[in-house]
């Protein structure tokens, strides 16, 4: 199993989330804060959060059926998915048509 990997573009650090701490906001216990940069304690709001939450365990089911796919039926070839950011994406100014 994998973890989420978050990059701060505060400070430029970055940290990874095990999956048993990829939760709702609101089941996490109040001293474990994973949406929080624990370098600079920048926030990731909850609602986002809840976002990244549903994103990681989507991906892993996704990767755990093309892994018993794969070992039900062994001339299919064992696949794996992932999600690669390029970078932030450009904020689109709608006062302006330019991004």
């Amino acid at each position: 199993m994998g973890t989420l990997e978050i990059h701060c573009h505060n400070c430029g650090g970055t940290y990874e989330v095990l999956p048993d701490c990829i939760v709702s906001a609101d089941k996490l216990p109040e001293w474990l804060h994973p949406y929080r940069c624990p370098h600079c304690m920048a926030q990731v709001n909850s609602r986002t959060w809840d976002k990244l939450v549903t994103a990681f365990w989507t991906l892993w089911e996704v990767n755990k059926e093309l892994q018993e796919w794969h070992t039900g039926y062994q001339d299919h070839p064992l696949l794996q998915a992932a999600y690669k950011s390029d970078g932030p994406i450009p904020h689109k100014d709608y006062n302006n048509d330019q991004v």
